[in-house]
């Protein structure tokens, strides 16, 4: 599973307990990551880079690669999950929608 956070939380600890494989990051402009927040390519281009990078791990079953995205997280990982199909389920949790809906309408 990759996980859209910046550290590791009581949802990367309960993952990792119950066997599975956890990989957390940091988009560009969050934690130590440089360059900023976009809300769009730059992030889903990080999602993408890690998950070719999970592809390369010999331990790690490419058939079984999966996201789980918190509020912006959850916003860049369903971006992510549509183009790039080898991600093949993802969790979303609070995602922040009113970014969708302000895309949608044209408003800020």
């Amino acid at each position: 599973a990759i996980e859209l956070h910046r550290k590791e939380t009581p949802v990367t600890r309960i993952l990792s307990t119950a066997g599975f494989g956890v990989l957390a990051l940091d988009w560009p402009g969050d934690g130590g990551s440089e360059g900023s927040v976009q809300w769009g390519p730059e992030e889903r281009r990080a999602v993408t880079a890690a998950v070719d990078w999970l592809d390369r791990q010999t331990a790690v079953d490419p058939a079984r690669i999966g996201g789980l995205g918190f509020s912006m997280g959850g916003y860049i990982m369903a971006q992510a999950a549509g183009l790039d199909t080898q991600i093949k389920a993802v969790v979303l949790e609070a995602v922040y929608i009113l970014r969708l809906m302000e895309e949608r309408t044209g408003r800020n």
